[in-house]
């Protein structure tokens, strides 16, 4: 089995447009790897799409075999109780990127587990 530990989100900036958005996750314990979006992407959509990037490196890790079971921990419980079904994702774009979580898993036999950890725990881990 392999766990990500995962978090997007968006930098303070000027009052009226953010400095960054970033996001990083490392899987079983490894070296820490970045991702940055456009200017434009919100907060919960940078959670997604770390998620996305950690689980397209844990196919890229397995391939060509079906990956299997993976432990995805972060401390967005929007991303989480989305993807296992339990709240709607009204949001078109969050809709998009859970069903491509949920597509990319059926594709490659992930078995996806979510976990919502505390904040501090990403923070410790992830050093944001």
């Amino acid at each position: 089995m392999h766990t990500i530990v995962c978090d997007g989100g968006t930098g303070p900036g000027n009052g009226t447009a953010r400095a960054e958005c970033y996001g990083s996750y490392t899987i079983d314990g490894g070296e820490q790897q970045w991702c940055k979006f456009p200017m434009d992407t919100t907060n919960n959509q940078a959670e997604y799409d770390t998620l996305l990037a950690a689980l397209d490196k844990v196919v890229e890790i397995e391939d060509p075999a079906p990956v299997g079971k993976v432990l995805a921990l972060t401390d967005s419980k929007l991303v989480v109780k989305q993807v296992k079904g339990d709240w709607a994702a009204q949001d078109l774009l969050l809709r998009r990127r859970r069903n491509a979580v949920r597509k990319l898993c059926e594709a490659r036999g992930i078995e996806l587990k979510m976990k919502w950890v505390p904040r501090e725990f990403i923070v410790a881990r992830l050093g944001h």
